[in-house]
């Protein structure tokens, strides 16, 4: 599991993206906590981009 903590309406969407950038993943932000079921992405290194009222928030995370 991947949690996603952010604060309240400061991102609407999130993406996560593989190592040459398709999109593996997408959905809105409905609470200050996302839970996210990875399990099905292989191991590898992994972009998260957060759409919102606060900008664009691009993070990195691994998957092993």
């Amino acid at each position: 599991m991947l949690t996603i903590d952010v604060p309240t309406n400061a991102y609407s969407t999130f993406t996560i993206a593989n190592a040459i950038g398709q999109e593996v993943m997408h959905q809105p932000i409905s609470a200050a906590s996302t839970r996210l079921d990875v399990a099905a992405l292989a191991p590898g290194v992994y972009t998260l981009t957060l759409r919102g009222e606060s900008g664009v928030r691009v993070e990195k995370w691994t998957k092993w």
